[in-house]
Protein backbone atom coordinates (compact mmCIF):
# COMPACT_ATOMS: atom_id res chain seq x y z
CA UNK A 1 0.00 0.00 0.00
CA UNK A 2 1.49 3.65 -0.82
CA UNK A 3 -0.80 6.32 -0.28
CA UNK A 4 -0.88 9.41 0.94
CA UNK A 5 -3.35 10.54 3.18
CA UNK A 6 -4.30 14.19 4.99
CA UNK A 7 -3.25 14.45 8.95
CA UNK A 8 -3.10 17.10 11.46
CA UNK A 9 -1.03 17.81 14.60
CA UNK A 10 -3.48 19.99 16.76
CA UNK A 11 -4.93 21.05 13.70
CA UNK A 12 -1.89 21.71 11.73
CA UNK A 13 -2.16 20.24 8.07
CA UNK A 14 0.55 18.06 7.20
CA UNK A 15 1.06 15.19 4.53
CA UNK A 16 1.30 11.55 5.87
CA UNK A 17 2.77 8.69 3.69
CA UNK A 18 1.34 5.10 4.06
CA UNK A 19 3.68 2.22 3.71
CA UNK A 20 2.63 -1.66 4.73
CA UNK A 21 1.74 -0.89 8.43
CA UNK A 22 3.42 1.63 9.51
CA UNK A 23 2.82 5.68 8.86
CA UNK A 24 5.63 8.10 8.66
CA UNK A 25 4.91 12.14 8.05
CA UNK A 26 6.89 13.44 5.23
CA UNK A 27 9.06 16.56 5.78
CA UNK A 28 6.62 16.95 8.83
CA UNK A 29 7.69 20.30 10.74
CA UNK A 30 6.51 20.43 14.57
CA UNK A 31 4.25 23.78 15.01
CA UNK A 32 6.11 26.40 16.64
CA UNK A 33 4.00 25.63 19.84
CA UNK A 34 5.09 22.08 20.20
CA UNK A 35 7.43 21.70 23.96
CA UNK A 36 9.27 18.69 25.30
CA UNK A 37 6.92 15.73 27.27
CA UNK A 38 8.96 15.52 30.73
CA UNK A 39 7.99 14.47 34.31
CA UNK A 40 7.99 18.22 35.15
CA UNK A 41 5.64 19.22 32.07
CA UNK A 42 3.40 16.21 31.39
CA UNK A 43 0.96 18.46 30.26
CA UNK A 44 2.87 18.89 26.67
CA UNK A 45 0.84 16.09 24.95
CA UNK A 46 -1.07 16.71 21.51
CA UNK A 47 -2.95 14.95 18.92
CA UNK A 48 -2.14 13.81 15.11
CA UNK A 49 -5.59 12.94 13.34
CA UNK A 50 -5.39 10.85 10.24
CA UNK A 51 -8.06 10.30 8.16
CA UNK A 52 -8.99 9.41 4.69
CA UNK A 53 -11.93 9.22 3.22
CA UNK A 54 -13.81 7.48 5.07
CA UNK A 55 -12.05 6.93 8.48
CA UNK A 56 -10.06 8.39 10.85
CA UNK A 57 -7.35 7.66 13.28
CA UNK A 58 -6.55 10.25 16.51
CA UNK A 59 -3.75 9.15 18.47
CA UNK A 60 -2.19 11.25 21.37
CA UNK A 61 1.73 11.55 21.73
CA UNK A 62 4.65 13.66 23.27
CA UNK A 63 8.07 14.72 21.93
CA UNK A 64 10.94 13.95 24.46
CA UNK A 65 13.84 12.23 24.13
CA UNK A 66 15.45 9.59 26.54
CA UNK A 67 19.19 8.21 26.48
CA UNK A 68 21.72 5.79 28.37
CA UNK A 69 25.08 7.52 28.30
CA UNK A 70 28.12 6.23 28.89
CA UNK A 71 28.78 7.45 32.27
CA UNK A 72 26.31 4.60 33.61
CA UNK A 73 23.06 7.13 33.96
CA UNK A 74 19.94 7.61 31.74
CA UNK A 75 18.91 11.45 30.61
CA UNK A 76 15.75 12.85 29.61
CA UNK A 77 15.72 16.07 27.23
CA UNK A 78 19.54 15.88 28.17
CA UNK A 79 18.75 16.14 32.46
CA UNK A 80 20.01 13.70 34.55
CA UNK A 81 17.13 11.71 35.61
CA UNK A 82 16.76 9.92 39.56
CA UNK A 83 13.23 7.70 39.59
CA UNK A 84 12.17 6.34 43.07
CA UNK A 85 8.40 4.83 43.31
CA UNK A 86 6.52 1.41 43.20
CA UNK A 87 5.38 -1.54 41.65
CA UNK A 88 1.93 -1.80 40.59
CA UNK A 89 -0.44 -4.96 39.93
CA UNK A 90 -3.85 -4.31 37.56
CA UNK A 91 -6.17 -6.11 40.67
CA UNK A 92 -8.56 -4.88 42.71
CA UNK A 93 -10.20 -6.51 45.79
CA UNK A 94 -13.54 -6.15 43.96
CA UNK A 95 -13.19 -6.61 39.84
CA UNK A 96 -10.01 -8.54 39.87
CA UNK A 97 -7.99 -7.90 36.78
CA UNK A 98 -10.97 -5.63 35.34
CA UNK A 99 -10.86 -2.41 36.98
CA UNK A 100 -12.93 0.16 36.06
CA UNK A 101 -11.78 4.10 35.21
CA UNK A 102 -12.40 5.33 38.65
CA UNK A 103 -10.29 2.43 40.32
CA UNK A 104 -7.28 3.53 37.49
CA UNK A 105 -8.07 7.36 38.74
CA UNK A 106 -7.54 6.03 42.49
CA UNK A 107 -4.57 4.06 42.18
CA UNK A 108 -2.65 6.90 40.51
CA UNK A 109 -3.62 9.19 43.14
CA UNK A 110 -2.66 6.94 45.59
CA UNK A 111 1.03 6.16 44.02
CA UNK A 112 1.55 9.95 43.22
CA UNK A 113 0.61 10.48 47.19
CA UNK A 114 3.46 8.27 48.35
CA UNK A 115 6.17 10.63 46.37
CA UNK A 116 6.34 8.41 43.29
CA UNK A 117 7.44 9.60 39.90
CA UNK A 118 8.09 6.63 38.59
CA UNK A 119 5.87 3.18 38.31
CA UNK A 120 6.53 -0.14 37.31
CA UNK A 121 3.78 -2.06 35.43
CA UNK A 122 3.79 -5.94 36.71
CA UNK A 123 4.16 -8.62 34.62
CA UNK A 124 2.00 -8.27 31.33
CA UNK A 125 1.12 -5.76 28.84
CA UNK A 126 -1.08 -2.37 30.64
CA UNK A 127 -4.08 -1.46 30.20
CA UNK A 128 -3.77 1.42 27.82
CA UNK A 129 -6.74 3.17 30.05
CA UNK A 130 -3.77 3.66 32.47
CA UNK A 131 -1.22 4.14 30.12
CA UNK A 132 -2.91 7.32 29.06
CA UNK A 133 -3.48 8.47 32.90
CA UNK A 134 0.15 8.16 33.51
CA UNK A 135 0.85 10.16 30.45
CA UNK A 136 0.06 13.24 31.90
CA UNK A 137 0.32 12.94 35.44
CA UNK A 138 4.14 13.33 35.98
CA UNK A 139 5.39 9.91 36.08
CA UNK A 140 7.77 7.66 34.13
CA UNK A 141 6.44 3.82 33.13
CA UNK A 142 8.05 0.70 33.15
CA UNK A 143 6.06 -1.43 30.37
CA UNK A 144 6.62 -5.48 30.04
CA UNK A 145 5.28 -8.29 28.48
CA UNK A 146 4.24 -11.76 30.60
CA UNK A 147 6.32 -13.63 31.60
CA UNK A 148 7.18 -14.74 34.88
CA UNK A 149 10.04 -16.65 36.89
CA UNK A 150 11.01 -18.69 32.90
CA UNK A 151 13.25 -21.74 33.02
CA UNK A 152 15.94 -22.41 30.92
CA UNK A 153 14.03 -25.53 29.46
CA UNK A 154 11.83 -22.32 28.42
CA UNK A 155 14.34 -20.55 26.73
CA UNK A 156 15.79 -23.05 24.68
CA UNK A 157 12.31 -23.49 23.38
CA UNK A 158 11.48 -22.28 20.07
CA UNK A 159 7.83 -22.63 20.72
CA UNK A 160 8.64 -20.24 23.27
CA UNK A 161 10.92 -17.75 22.46
CA UNK A 162 8.35 -17.62 19.50
CA UNK A 163 5.69 -16.39 21.50
CA UNK A 164 7.48 -14.47 23.58
CA UNK A 165 9.07 -12.59 20.94
CA UNK A 166 5.08 -11.94 19.54
CA UNK A 167 4.18 -10.72 22.78
CA UNK A 168 7.40 -8.26 22.21
CA UNK A 169 6.04 -6.68 19.13
CA UNK A 170 2.40 -6.31 20.59
CA UNK A 171 4.02 -4.42 23.89
CA UNK A 172 6.02 -1.94 21.47
CA UNK A 173 2.84 -1.41 19.24
CA UNK A 174 0.78 -0.48 21.97
CA UNK A 175 3.02 1.58 24.43
CA UNK A 176 5.02 3.11 21.42
CA UNK A 177 3.35 6.50 21.39
CA UNK A 178 2.94 6.89 25.39
CA UNK A 179 5.74 9.31 26.45
CA UNK A 180 5.39 7.97 30.23
CA UNK A 181 6.77 4.88 28.94
CA UNK A 182 10.37 5.22 29.20
CA UNK A 183 11.27 1.17 29.84
CA UNK A 184 10.32 -2.08 27.75
CA UNK A 185 11.22 -5.21 30.09
CA UNK A 186 10.87 -8.83 29.65
CA UNK A 187 11.46 -12.14 31.34
CA UNK A 188 10.77 -11.16 34.40
CA UNK A 189 13.26 -12.91 37.15
CA UNK A 190 14.26 -15.37 34.11
CA UNK A 191 16.98 -17.76 34.06
CA UNK A 192 19.89 -14.96 33.42
CA UNK A 193 22.45 -16.40 34.62
CA UNK A 194 22.63 -19.43 32.68
CA UNK A 195 24.60 -18.79 29.44
CA UNK A 196 22.27 -21.13 27.61
CA UNK A 197 19.44 -18.10 28.18
CA UNK A 198 21.50 -15.51 26.70
CA UNK A 199 20.84 -15.99 22.76
CA UNK A 200 16.41 -15.61 24.37
CA UNK A 201 17.02 -12.14 25.81
CA UNK A 202 19.70 -11.22 23.16
CA UNK A 203 16.59 -11.81 20.36
CA UNK A 204 14.26 -10.23 22.83
CA UNK A 205 16.25 -7.09 23.25
CA UNK A 206 17.17 -6.85 19.91
CA UNK A 207 13.52 -6.84 18.26
CA UNK A 208 12.83 -4.17 20.90
CA UNK A 209 15.61 -2.26 19.49
CA UNK A 210 14.79 -2.93 15.82
CA UNK A 211 11.27 -2.10 16.25
CA UNK A 212 12.69 1.51 18.07
CA UNK A 213 15.18 2.44 16.12
CA UNK A 214 15.52 5.88 17.52
CA UNK A 215 15.58 4.88 20.79
CA UNK A 216 12.40 6.43 21.97
CA UNK A 217 12.20 3.57 25.00
CA UNK A 218 15.21 2.04 27.16
CA UNK A 219 15.20 -1.82 27.22
CA UNK A 220 15.45 -4.23 30.35
CA UNK A 221 14.82 -6.92 32.49
CA UNK A 222 14.45 -7.60 35.78
CA UNK A 223 16.78 -9.82 37.17
CA UNK A 224 17.13 -11.93 40.25
CA UNK A 225 20.33 -13.77 39.89
CA UNK A 226 22.09 -11.07 41.40
CA UNK A 227 26.13 -11.53 41.06
CA UNK A 228 25.46 -14.52 39.12
CA UNK A 229 23.61 -12.76 36.30
CA UNK A 230 25.53 -13.03 32.59
CA UNK A 231 22.90 -11.40 30.62
CA UNK A 232 23.03 -7.61 31.85
CA UNK A 233 26.11 -6.87 29.65
CA UNK A 234 24.36 -7.30 26.28
CA UNK A 235 24.55 -4.30 24.19
CA UNK A 236 21.05 -3.96 23.25
CA UNK A 237 20.27 -3.79 27.15
CA UNK A 238 20.19 -0.54 28.29
CA UNK A 239 19.96 -0.79 31.85
CA UNK A 240 20.00 -2.74 34.56
CA UNK A 241 17.42 -3.69 36.93
CA UNK A 242 17.34 -6.39 39.62
CA UNK A 243 14.59 -7.81 42.50
CA UNK A 244 16.14 -8.66 45.73
CA UNK A 245 14.50 -9.16 49.72
CA UNK A 246 17.55 -8.67 51.80
CA UNK A 247 16.25 -9.10 55.21
CA UNK A 248 12.85 -11.21 53.58
CA UNK A 249 13.97 -14.30 51.58
CA UNK A 250 17.17 -14.26 52.45
CA UNK A 251 18.83 -13.03 55.88
CA UNK A 252 15.04 -13.08 57.44
CA UNK A 253 14.22 -10.81 59.92
CA UNK A 254 17.98 -9.17 59.92
CA UNK A 255 16.92 -5.87 58.90
CA UNK A 256 20.29 -4.55 59.20
CA UNK A 257 21.72 -6.10 56.44
CA UNK A 258 19.41 -4.76 53.90
CA UNK A 259 21.63 -1.43 53.14
CA UNK A 260 25.06 -3.66 52.49
CA UNK A 261 23.34 -5.96 50.24
CA UNK A 262 22.28 -3.64 48.33
CA UNK A 263 25.43 -1.56 48.42
CA UNK A 264 27.87 -4.46 47.46
CA UNK A 265 25.16 -5.08 44.74
CA UNK A 266 24.73 -2.00 43.06
CA UNK A 267 28.76 -1.35 42.88
CA UNK A 268 28.95 -4.69 41.41
CA UNK A 269 26.38 -3.55 39.06
CA UNK A 270 28.27 -0.53 38.02
CA UNK A 271 31.47 -2.45 37.64
CA UNK A 272 30.58 -5.05 35.61
CA UNK A 273 28.13 -2.95 33.22
CA UNK A 274 28.56 0.75 32.71
CA UNK A 275 25.12 1.21 32.93
CA UNK A 276 21.88 2.80 34.53
CA UNK A 277 21.14 0.62 37.74
CA UNK A 278 17.25 -0.10 38.55
CA UNK A 279 16.51 -1.63 42.15
CA UNK A 280 13.42 -3.15 40.73
CA UNK A 281 11.67 -5.27 43.26
CA UNK A 282 12.51 -4.43 47.04
CA UNK A 283 10.77 -4.52 50.42
CA UNK A 284 9.09 -6.82 53.36
CA UNK A 285 5.73 -7.79 53.89
CA UNK A 286 3.18 -7.14 56.92
CA UNK A 287 -0.06 -8.21 58.02
CA UNK A 288 -2.23 -5.00 58.72
CA UNK A 289 -2.40 -3.85 62.53
CA UNK A 290 0.54 -6.43 63.59
CA UNK A 291 3.29 -4.40 65.45
CA UNK A 292 5.38 -7.38 67.34
CA UNK A 293 8.17 -5.95 66.15
CA UNK A 294 9.51 -9.66 63.67
CA UNK A 295 8.75 -10.64 60.01
CA UNK A 296 5.25 -9.74 59.20
CA UNK A 297 4.80 -7.23 61.16
CA UNK A 298 4.08 -3.08 60.24
CA UNK A 299 7.20 -2.38 62.85
CA UNK A 300 9.65 -4.34 60.56
CA UNK A 301 8.19 -3.85 56.90
CA UNK A 302 8.50 -0.16 57.88
CA UNK A 303 12.52 -0.29 59.00
CA UNK A 304 13.14 -2.64 55.94
CA UNK A 305 11.02 -0.75 53.41
CA UNK A 306 12.20 2.73 54.57
CA UNK A 307 15.90 2.11 54.52
CA UNK A 308 15.69 0.52 51.26
CA UNK A 309 13.89 3.83 50.27
CA UNK A 310 16.64 6.04 51.92
CA UNK A 311 19.36 3.97 50.28
CA UNK A 312 17.85 4.35 46.67
CA UNK A 313 16.97 8.48 47.21
CA UNK A 314 20.40 8.72 48.75
CA UNK A 315 22.78 6.88 46.34
CA UNK A 316 23.04 8.90 43.25
CA UNK A 317 26.30 7.40 41.90
CA UNK A 318 24.96 3.92 42.39
CA UNK A 319 21.42 3.76 41.83
CA UNK A 320 19.40 5.56 39.21
CA UNK A 321 15.74 4.17 40.31
CA UNK A 322 13.94 1.71 42.58
CA UNK A 323 10.24 0.54 42.88
CA UNK A 324 9.34 -1.06 46.15
CA UNK A 325 7.59 -4.07 45.68
CA UNK A 326 4.51 -3.49 46.10
CA UNK A 327 1.90 -0.31 46.07
CA UNK A 328 -1.42 -2.55 47.46
CA UNK A 329 -1.78 -6.18 48.86
CA UNK A 330 -3.00 -8.24 46.10
CA UNK A 331 -4.48 -11.83 45.88
CA UNK A 332 -1.78 -14.63 44.57
CA UNK A 333 -2.39 -17.86 42.37
CA UNK A 334 -2.54 -20.92 43.84
CA UNK A 335 0.83 -21.85 43.32
CA UNK A 336 1.98 -19.53 46.07
CA UNK A 337 -1.18 -19.69 48.53
CA UNK A 338 0.04 -22.19 50.97
CA UNK A 339 3.35 -19.70 51.67
CA UNK A 340 1.17 -16.38 51.92
CA UNK A 341 -1.49 -15.69 54.94
CA UNK A 342 -4.91 -14.91 53.69
CA UNK A 343 -3.97 -16.21 50.20
CA UNK A 344 -2.35 -12.39 49.79
CA UNK A 345 1.00 -10.79 49.06
CA UNK A 346 1.15 -8.66 51.89
CA UNK A 347 4.29 -6.53 50.52
CA UNK A 348 1.87 -3.49 49.93
CA UNK A 349 2.54 -0.11 51.29
CA UNK A 350 -1.63 0.19 50.95
CA UNK A 351 -4.05 -2.44 51.89
CA UNK A 352 -5.89 -4.31 49.15
CA UNK A 353 -9.50 -2.87 49.38
CA UNK A 354 -6.82 1.04 48.91
CA UNK A 355 -8.03 2.20 52.43
CA UNK A 356 -5.61 0.97 55.31
CA UNK A 357 -2.36 2.64 54.93
CA UNK A 358 0.63 0.67 56.86
CA UNK A 359 3.73 2.30 58.29
CA UNK A 360 5.70 1.44 55.61
CA UNK A 361 3.90 3.91 53.71
CA UNK A 362 4.53 6.78 55.60
CA UNK A 363 8.50 5.32 55.66
CA UNK A 364 8.88 5.31 51.52
CA UNK A 365 6.66 8.60 51.26
CA UNK A 366 8.88 10.31 53.58
CA UNK A 367 12.31 9.12 51.71
CA UNK A 368 10.63 10.12 48.98
CA UNK A 369 9.56 13.55 49.75
CA UNK A 370 13.10 14.19 51.20
CA UNK A 371 15.28 13.15 47.54
CA UNK A 372 18.11 15.07 47.56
Amino acid sequence: INAEYGAKIDGAAHKVTHRNRYCTVGDLVLPSHIKLWSLEQPENVYTLTVATDTDERVERFGVRRIESRADGHYYLNGDRLRLHGVNRHELHRDTGPVAPMSALINDLALVKSIGSNFVRGAHYIQDRRWLSLVDTSGIAFWTEQLSWGASLHNMTSSDYTQVQLEAMKILVETSFNHPSVLFLGFFNEGPSDELGARPAYQAMADLARAMDPHKTKLITYASKQMQRDVCTTINSVDVQSFNAYPGWYYQQNNASAVVPYWKALTSWGKMIAKKPFIMSEWGAGALLRNYNGSMWSENYQRVVDGQEADFCVNSPDLVDGCSTWVAFDFQVGLRNSHKRPHNLNHKGLISQDRTYFKQAFYAVQQAYKEKK
